[in-house]
């Protein structure tokens, strides 16, 4: 029960945002999200045609390019240049790091209908996070993934259109 007590109270001390990943003070949430929170990063992020797709190279044009939705365990592989998918990587349910659940405003994706959210402060603040933490690298290559795109998906599953960069 004090360990309990003691986790809840530095989530308290800490505004309620996510503590930084040190043992012992890292609270294992078994939700990262509210439900309207949820609703609206699935309106935007996973089941329409926006995504927020991130490059291991910033000098590709993204448009026409294939966004590979889940590369973790099994899913489409592929060869670069190629985009990924970032839900599953770095915003999804069971993957959300505090720096990037401070670069989403939940209030504008709320209000935002499908296809209208305006995404630059979210982009910036994925991209930031990508080249100082180079947390997540590109299998085939080696490389860090280091910036990140709003786009939106042609039918066939490639980028069509860039919404934020």
């Amino acid at each position: 029960v004090s360990v309990c007590l003691a986790s809840a109270a530095g989530v308290a001390l800490r505004g309620f945002r996510l503590l930084a990943e040190n043992w012992p003070l890292t609270p294992f949430a078994l939700f990262a999200y509210s439900g309207p929170q949820w609703e609206a990063l699935l309106l935007h992020l996973a089941n329409g045609r926006t995504r927020l797709v991130l490059t291991s190279d910033l000098d590709w044009d993204p448009v026409g390019l294939v966004v590979l939705s889940r590369q973790m365990r099994g899913g489409t592989v592929s060869t670069p240049p190629v985009l990924y998918d970032a839900w599953n990587l770095c915003i999804g349910d069971t993957t959300v790091h505090s720096e990037i659940l401070e670069a989403v405003d939940f209030e504008a994706m709320a209000r935002s209908p499908a296809g209208a959210f305006e995404a630059s402060g979210l982009v910036a603040g994925v991209s930031r996070w990508l080249r100082e933490r180079r947390r997540l690298v590109e299998l085939a290559t080696g490389r860090p993934l280091v910036g990140a795109y709003f786009v939106e998906l042609a039918k066939d599953g490639t980028v069509y259109k860039v919404l934020a960069a």
